[in-house]
């Protein structure tokens, strides 16, 4: 074969095995790179082969962006959370254009990057405050307070001028730039584990964590506030002995405690045992149980609830007692101490969990307490209830300004002789538990009368006002038993000179009088439709709820407790809700009727009851074996730039002050004389 040949013949093998291995490379590459991931096993293998394709520069787009994803998922496999970190930071820059995959990695970022604190805590922690996500809630804080004057808060502070020769330390914080990196911060939180004072003061145990996120700006002041601040904190110097590669400093006090810190986070803990703890877990040293791992009562409030939350309290209730008891010192005996522990573990209470949430139309404050599933809870079975049902409310008219609600079932059994002892106590009726056998559900709610002017009274207005519907499952019995309560009562009236009971004229309506303790001559009209049962006080209101059932046109269906009743959760167990813009219509009106109602006071009520119409206050249950929940929130808030400015301006309303008047006492003509007074400005001035 002639040289020339041979070579033409190698340049064409070269050339084919080139374009057989740019085949496979780079989309055969990432299908290989996949297997060994996820069929064999082989993770690094599966790095090399995902490496090969995002340098490979005839890949494309869609390609390169699976590679770097899969790297992330091989590297967060292997617990290099910093190399996972930068592939998909890679991935989000880059290659925007690949929607679904950009969003993947951006949750997972967000995951690695916001740290969850409880992961820092030791497993014994007994009280823990954590600072969910700040720089939402203060982006969300200044969303609310856009187009109002508190929308620039250096502004708003007066441009944050300070004292003659004072630091500004105010309009440094309060500066759009320094906002701006407040914005940035993830998270916070404060763990104790065990707290002494004097000469118990070796006993605390405590750790902080405070994660920067990516301010650059925040990072570079706290780590000079550390490294300078060392006589204030009574350091024993300005730096120790790094941890893990993480700076360190040390404090001069019992235990050693100190902090460590690097680009993303800083650590505040004592004794100095535990500030290495936590660093070896934050670096992932070790792997070892903490309070999101190992507190089964901890873990139900959830890292992603927490971080939703502007601020979080748990409890440890069994941990907190020991607490309490080296902080007041060992041997004290405090008896209201022990009368608490003893309810606490009486009735299994394992935690108790505050939270406060931040959101610009539903903001809420959330109390839970968590008992110890399977073990008897006295107090709780008392008050506990099933879940509502929507039935009722089909009983409440659409224009009703409030609704309160509560189940029955054979649960309910210590609840059931509470209501008889209370609904007796109050009313003077003798009821017989009988008559609670078949009601599901009790809903009271309040229908304003038109005529609000005429009931000058608050009590008149609440008796007028007021409705309440018994759903049940047999509706006929439980009317037929309600009739007999209160025609014994209405029995025991007409003895006392009143009315014997009688039929409601017009005889779609049964009318009952009321004994005399309620404070004036009260009649109660009962009525049915189809599985309620609706009694009160007028009957306007009663036959507006029956209407309500017959015609469909309920507070389910219109009015305005439509949205927030359509809101109500499947778990709900009991519920307050008012709308805030009628009861201030109502309030306005009863002030009007007593003359206490100036034009521009009026003008301004006037105005916020519009803004605030579809505004409502609640207050609902969670009721469930291992617990309650109790949350108090506003709905359908108003923006701030309409509502808060006439919040201010009837802070600020002042009734005029009425005209100065002069009285004469005693005196018709000449000198005032000894022990004669003249009244001025309501001050009695006197000649002695």
């Amino acid at each position: 074969m002639r040289p020339k040949h041979f070579i033409a013949i190698a340049v064409l093998l070269v050339v084919g095995i080139s374009l057989v291995a740019r085949a496979e490379a780079p989309s055969v590459l990432l299908e290989k790179a996949v297997y060994a991931e996820e069929t064999v096993g082989d993770l690094d293998a599966a790095i090399e082969l995902y490496g090969q394709v995002i340098a490979d520069a005839e890949a494309n787009r869609a390609t390169l962006a699976q590679a770097h994803y899969r790297l992330a998922s091989c590297y967060l496999k292997k617990g290099q959370r910093r190399e996972a970190i930068e592939e998909l930071r890679k991935l989000v820059a880059r290659y925007p254009g690949q929607g679904a995959l950009v969003a993947e990695a951006q949750a997972m970022l967000q995951g690695l990057v916001v740290r969850d604190p409880a992961d820092l805590m030791p497993p014994d922690t007994a009280i823990y405050v954590e600072g969910g996500s700040p720089g939402r809630q203060v982006e969300t804080i200044l969303h609310m307070l856009e187009g109002t004057q508190f929308a620039n808060p250096l502004a708003a502070m007066g441009g944050g001028q300070a004292a003659v020769g004072a630091p500004d330390i105010v309009g440094a914080l309060l500066n759009p730039s320094m906002i701006e990196e407040f914005k940035k911060v993830r998270g916070w939180a404060v763990g104790l584990q065990g707290m002494g004072i004097g000469e118990y003061s070796h006993t605390s145990r405590n750790v902080a964590v405070l994660y920067l996120g990516e301010s650059d700006a925040l990072r570079g002041l706290a780590t000079m506030g550390l490294m300078m601040a060392g006589p204030a904190l009574m350091m024993a110097g300005p730096a120790g002995e790094p941890i893990e590669g993480m700076q360190t400093v040390r404090f001069n006090m019992p235990g050693g405690g100190g902090c460590a810190f690097d680009d993303s986070v800083i650590i505040f803990a004592n004794p100095a045992e535990t500030l290495t703890w936590c660093v070896k877990q934050y670096k992932g040293v070790i792997d070892e149980a903490t309070l999101a791992s190992a507190n089964e009562a901890f873990a139900r409030v959830g890292k992603e609830t927490r971080q939703q939350s502007a601020l979080t309290f748990w409890v440890d209730t069994a941990r907190l007692f020991p607490i309490i008891e080296g902080i007041i010192g060992e041997g004290a005996e405090v008896p209201q101490l022990g009368m608490i522990r003893g309810f606490v573990e009486a009735n299994a209470v394992e935690g108790i969990v505050s939270r406060f949430v931040v959101d610009e139309a539903n903001p809420f404050f959330e109390l839970s307490v968590d008992l110890t599933e399977g073990q008897p809870s006295p107090v709780y079975d008392m008050v506990r209830t099933p879940v509502l049902g929507a039935a009722a409310f089909e009983a409440v008219p659409p224009n009703a300004v409030g609704v309160a609600s509560f189940a029955l079932d054979e649960t309910s059994a210590g609840l059931t002789a509470m209501l008889v002892g209370t609904v007796g106590g109050m009313s003077g009726l003798s009821v017989s538990p009988e008559l609670f056998s078949d009601i599901e559900q009790v809903t009271l709610f309040f229908l304003v009368p038109e005529d609000v002017a005429g009931l000058r009274d608050p009590a008149a207005l609440v008796s007028q006002s007021l409705g309440i519907v018994i759903t049940s499952s047999d509706p006929q019995e439980t009317r037929t038993l309600l009739n007999q309560t209160l025609s014994t009562a209405g029995a025991v009236a007409g003895e006392q000179g009143a009315q014997p009971a009688q039929p409601e004229p017009g005889g779609d309506l049964d009318r009952h009088l009321l004994p005399a303790r309620l404070g004036m001559e009260t009649y109660c009209y009962v009525g049915q439709a189809g599985s309620s049962v609706v009694l009160g006080p007028n009957p306007q209101v009663v036959r507006a709820s029956l209407d309500a059932v017959k015609t469909g046109n309920s507070a389910l269906t219109a009015g305005s407790l439509q949205a927030p009743l359509g809101r109500l959760g499947a778990d709900t167990s009991k519920i307050v809700l008012s709308n805030v813009g009628r009861l201030m219509a109502i309030s306005r009106a009863l002030s009007e009727a007593t003359g206490g109602l100036t034009p521009e006071l009026d003008e301004l009520q006037s105005k916020l009851a519009d803004t605030l119409a579809e505004t409502s206050v609640q207050l609902h249950t969670v009721e469930t074996d291992t617990g309650m929940s109790v949350r108090l929130g506003v709905s359908d808030l108003p923006p701030m730039a309409g509502m808060l400015p006439l919040l201010m301006q009837l802070s600020q309303y002042r009734p005029p002050v009425p005209e100065p008047k002069v009285v004469d006492v005693g005196y018709h003509g000449g000198e005032i004389g000894r022990g004669q007074c003249r009244l001025q400005y309501n001050i009695q001035q006197c000649l002695y």
